[in-house]
């Protein structure tokens, strides 16, 4: 009996050592055949809001806005991790101990005067993008007002008094004229400082919003002026060209400047808010007897 019990301890360990050595074998294998991961993703791809791909300590959205290299610790291989050089305020782009200000191209970048100015005002070491922050910076620093562009008023059609025909026109056009409500969509579009890899700040075609504002510009830049209400009318015009320049920069903005879409979406928010008698919305009563008094 005992010897029948040893052999069958015996068989049953032969057993589990050629188990083992199968799965072992069968790891091996699937590892050696299964081909190995990469890191070189498409560019402006982000894992996630913390994908940190090199471990510097830098997530690869922040990296992508100082144009460091997210797979690389060190990006300029003078032996100082990016996130240490940032920290330091010296240039991780550029071989060496020369200053964060001495490169135009990131001080140009409103994030990074984003991230200089969380620093010296609220202590904030690390580069928090959010919103109530991004926001109190551009108000702080009074980048959300509006600078009108000029209008020529040499270009103008004015005259003190309309006929009846032009008076008639004047008015069906100031009541024909909208803007999208697509532009009020997107003034209040919170932006989404994670996914700098989009090429705008709102999930429709700016094209289309400046085609539209460029068509109401057009419209009223045409239209046979009333004295009475040139000075009115002048500031429509220039609201509406500061509001298409705003969009135009929404548009051409690099992904890596999230601060600055930030900053273009409050100030179309702002205009679209003065050109309320555009609004598609509104319920606006043009007097014909105010323009021909």
């Amino acid at each position: 009996m005992i010897q029948l019990l040893n052999l069958l301890k015996s068989k049953f360990a032969v057993s589990v050592l050629i188990i083992l050595l199968f799965s072992i074998g069968f790891i091996v294998i699937n590892a050696i055949s299964r081909p190995p991961q990469t890191t070189n993703l498409p560019p402006g791809y982000l894992d996630n809001e913390n994908s940190d791909r090199d471990s510097d300590g830098l997530t690869d959205a922040i990296e992508k806005i100082y144009g460091t290299n997210p797979d690389n610790s060190d990006t300029d291989g003078d032996g100082v991790s990016d996130r240490q050089e940032i920290a330091n305020n010296t240039d991780p782009l550029k071989f060496g101990s020369s200053s964060l200000q001495e490169n135009e191209a990131l001080n140009k970048n409103l994030t990074v005067q984003y991230f200089s100015w969380l620093a010296e005002s609220k202590h904030i070491s690390s580069q928090t993008l959010d919103n109530q922050l991004v926001k109190e910076f551009i108000e702080t620093k009074e980048l959300d007002k509006p600078i009108l562009s000029p209008v020529p008023q040499n270009t103008l059609n004015i005259k003190e008094s309309l006929t009846s025909q032009e008076q008639r026109a004047y008015l069906s056009a100031l009541d024909g004229t909208k803007l999208p409500l697509s532009l009020y969509l997107y003034t209040q579009e919170e932006t989404s400082y994670i996914n700098t890899e989009n090429t705008s700040i709102a999930p429709m075609n700016l094209q289309e919003l400046i085609t539209a504002v460029n068509a109401a510009y057009t419209t009223l830049d045409g239209l046979v002026i009333p004295a009475d209400n040139s000075q009115q009318h002048s500031l429509w015009l220039s609201q509406l060209l500061t509001l298409k320049n705003e969009l135009v920069t929404a548009q051409n903005t690099s992904p890596n400047d999230p601060v600055l879409k930030e900053k273009t979406r409050l100030v179309a928010e702002t205009l679209s808010e003065e050109l309320l008698p555009f609004n598609p919305d509104a319920d606006v009563f043009w007097d014909p007897e105010a323009f021909n008094k």
